[in-house]
């Protein structure tokens, strides 16, 4: 058995919706120590604060699953752009960075990647890695 389900276990609350008779729709991430794990969320339905049923998919973690990246989120990065191997991306080009800090309204809004650190499952092994939209 692994030890998903205790230690280190945790839900992050993505987003709440609420329908007009007060039912409330809240979907949740499941985290490991902090840390996504790719695929794995609910939905839970109630009302007044309880939970009335819920829908989705939970994972048991091993125990022995290291939470130590082997690489650095640069590094993912790097090897990201060099396996897509564009002439240009979006964060390179002075016309894409200006549209999404206008559309955004965000002066520090960029398209330059932001790894995030997640667990996957891999051909039925739970590995770290850098998730990114390139």
């Amino acid at each position: 058995m692994g030890n998903g389900f205790n230690n280190g276990f945790g839900l992050q609350l993505i987003s709440s919706v609420s329908d007009p008779d007060g039912t409330t729709h809240n979907r949740f991430h499941q985290q490991y120590n902090g840390i996504t794990v790719e695929n794995a969320s609910i939905v839970t339905h109630g009302k007044a604060e309880m939970i009335r049923s819920w829908n989705g998919k939970l994972e048991l973690l091993p125990e022995n699953l290291s939470l130590t990246p082997l690489i650095d989120d640069n590094a993912a990065l790097m090897a990201a752009v060099q396996f897509i191997g564009a002439n240009e991306y979006r964060w390179q080009n002075h016309s894409w960075e200006a549209q999404i800090k206008m559309i955004s309204g965000d002066t520090n809004a960029t398209w330059y990647p932001d790894p995030e650190l997640v667990i996957i499952l891999v051909e039925g092994q739970w590995e770290l890695a850098y998730k990114m939209d390139i």
